[in-house]
């Protein structure tokens, strides 16, 4: 009987406790593996980071270097720009001085040309002078012995606006071209102070404002085609007055 006890106690004592069909021994093999497998991976996720870092400090370097790029590239442009534009400035300010002296040279050749045009223009009445003749003389209608200078057109351009008025005042006038003897006529004269037309003719003369002269005339000289009103007073229309420099 005691031996049976024994027996059993060793039966019993040697009995294996399992789970999920694996023993403590297979556990701890199990464990020592996953650790195994375990540190392994964590050596791979140790790596893994490293490069991950390195990748990222490599990028974030080449950012930089392409931002530090781009400002430079950009810095360029503004000082080609500010080139430029100063450049630009330059040729617009030199635009402005070229203008100026095209526009001083345009005015002073249109001073050049009005003196020009100033010396050979005929002389023209104006509608005033015309109106303002016409009215005074229009008041006492009377007769004038009208003379030009002989061979000179612009005077007989002149002489014709004159006649043109007397006839709308009325007025008798006998026309001719003459020419003094050793002498040039500048401009009208009224020479003949005496008498009713003489004094009104200077007085309509005056009234328009229109520059005569009261020198005496030659009476010696050449005329041609001339017709002669007895009595009248003489109006002589001379040559347009030379422009002085």
């Amino acid at each position: 009987m005691h031996e049976t006890e024994e027996i059993d106690n060793t039966i019993f004592s040697s009995k294996v406790r399992r789970m999920f069909g694996l023993g403590l021994d297979s556990w701890n093999n199990l464990v020592v593996v996953f650790l195994a497998i375990g540190a392994i991976a964590a050596v791979f996720v140790g790596i893994s980071t490293y490069v991950v870092v390195q990748l990222q400090r490599a990028e974030a370097k080449d950012a930089t270097d392409a931002f530090e790029l781009y400002k430079l590239g950009v810095a360029a442009q503004v000082a080609d720009a500010k080139k430029e534009g100063i450049e630009a400035g330059k040729a617009a300010g030199d635009a402005l001085v070229r203008a100026a002296e095209l526009e001083k040279e345009a005015a002073n050749a249109k001073l050049e040309t009005e003196k020009i045009k100033s010396v050979v223009a005929w002389r023209v009445l104006t509608p005033e002078e015309s109106l303002k003749l016409e009215q005074v003389l229009s008041t006492k209608p009377g007769s004038v012995n009208l003379r030009y200078t002989d061979g000179d057109p612009e005077a007989l351009f002149l002489a014709i606006q004159i006649s043109e008025i007397l006839t709308k005042a009325k007025w008798q006038f006998a026309p001719g071209a003459f020419k003094p003897a050793n002498a040039i006529v500048f401009g009208i004269e009224l020479p003949d102070a005496d008498g009713t037309d003489a004094q009104t003719l200077r007085g309509a003369f005056s009234t328009a404002k229109i520059p005569f002269s009261t020198n005496a005339l030659s009476s010696s000289g050449i005329g041609f085609s001339i017709s002669t009103i007895a009595g009248a007073p003489t109006l002589m229309v001379g040559s347009k007055f030379p422009t002085l420099p």
